[in-house]
């Protein structure tokens, strides 16, 4: 009786599904100190500017609000301008006196790290009286005007003979044209603010993009990325973060890989363990410092492991055979980017011929004779698979009477 054995290879799909967890934001801190982001200023209404080549929050009012605390004395203030400019003369029986009244403009308008505002002076006109008590008669006061002091600035004056204890006192009373200085200071529009908390430690994540199984640096562009943060295209990368805090990083697939990652906290000695299979890493820098010179790092590889392919057919490279029962058939196939293969027939009584590990060396052709002894159809799989049990290739066998 002849029977017949049909050999068909079935590549089967690979579906990745990544779900990526939700993780605040890591916005840029305010560089001039404190526990403020950028975004925090923002949301308190203010403006991230520049202050002696650091960042502070722009706030239009002349005190921080809650939460924060002035930068030191940066204030921004407004140019202003005071005064008139007016040629005054008033006379009277000492004679005529003039004065000239001016304006002025403050400095530029500009953040200065100063709590006195910039001023300037300018002139105003000032009228004034004073009263000089003398002690003789009106009429024998031969120059009252030479009893006012300065006499360059009185214009009028005036004596009254005053009773006292039954005699009469003379009483002088000068008038004054006189020129006043008077200061102009700028506005106060804004003033630097940064948070009133201690200032967030600098770590670091760092790490290459590697391909697998030999960690080789990888040249394709790809871009590792902390979620609302910042990223990095360059391999080695290098991403500046905050210790004390939970970053979602995250790098995209590539067809023909499977990606993990490898995590070392603080250290480099783990990326010679099995990744961990994924595109996005959770990744929890410790606060403070490591030691009061070295900040905190992460050290994240990316491995890029290329997805494994088989090539299994009978010895004479048919899929299909027609044999007489107690014949041999030999299965061929050649593997790559596998780290194991294993093989299953149905029913169960054809495993004693075919089942178990089988070889899986990259790139070396390999062939297993075996004889069917189950009448009817029988099926033998091959299926081999890479270091994230990634399968390949499944081959299916039937054994037909």
């Amino acid at each position: 009786m002849r029977k017949k054995i049909i050999l068909s290879i079935i590549f089967l799909g690979l579906a990745i599904f990544v779900f990526a967890p939700a993780n605040s934001s890591q916005a840029t801190l305010l560089t001039c100190g404190g526990d403020k982001t950028e975004a925090d200023c923002i949301s308190a209404g203010g403006t991230v500017v520049t202050t002696g080549g650091c960042t502070s929050c722009s706030i239009t009012e002349t005190t921080c609000p809650s939460g924060m605390t002035k930068y030191a004395n940066w204030t921004y203030y407004t140019r202003n301008s005071c005064g008139s400019v007016l040629h005054l003369c008033d006379s009277g029986n000492c004679g005529t006196v003039c004065i000239d009244t001016t304006t002025c403009t403050t400095s530029a308008s500009n953040w200065i790290n100063s709590a006195s505002a910039p001023s300037c002076t300018y002139y105003v006109d000032n009228y004034s009286n004073d009263s000089l008590p003398k002690g003789s008669f009106c009429s024998s006061i031969s120059n009252p005007c030479g009893y006012c002091v300065p006499s360059s600035s009185a214009y009028r004056v005036t004596c009254t003979d005053t009773p006292s204890a039954g005699c009469s006192t003379g009483s002088i009373t000068c008038r004054y044209l006189k020129r006043l200085a008077r200061t102009c200071a700028s506005t106060i529009s804004n003033v630097a603010c940064i948070g009133s908390g201690a200032t967030p430690v600098a770590a670091t994540i760092q790490g290459k993009r590697v391909i697998m199984p030999d960690n080789i640096l990888d040249s394709f562009p790809q871009t590792v990325s902390v979620s609302g943060g910042p990223s990095s295209a360059e391999n080695p990368y290098s991403l500046s973060v905050l210790a004390g805090a939970t970053y979602t990083v995250s790098i995209s697939e590539r067809i023909g890989y499977t990606v993990g990652y490898t995590l070392c906290i603080d250290n480099t000695s783990c990326h010679s363990l099995t990744p961990t299979p994924g595109n996005t890493a959770t990744v929890v820098i410790p606060s403070g410092k490591l030691s009061n010179t070295t900040l905190h790092y992460a050290d994240l590889w990316w491995h890029y492991t290329p997805n494994p392919t088989l090539d299994f057919s009978l010895s004479d490279g048919y899929s299909s055979a027609t044999i007489i029962k107690g014949s041999s058939i030999v299965f061929t196939w050649t593997v790559a980017n596998a780290t194991a293969c294993t093989a299953s027939a149905t029913p169960l009584t054809e495993e004693i011929n075919w089942s178990g590990a089988q070889s899986y060396t990259n790139g070396t052709f390999f062939s297993q004779p075996i004889i069917p002894t189950t009448i009817g159809t029988n099926t033998y799989n091959l299926q081999c698979f890479n270091i994230f049990s990634i399968p390949t290739s499944d081959s299916n066998k039937n054994n037909n009477a």
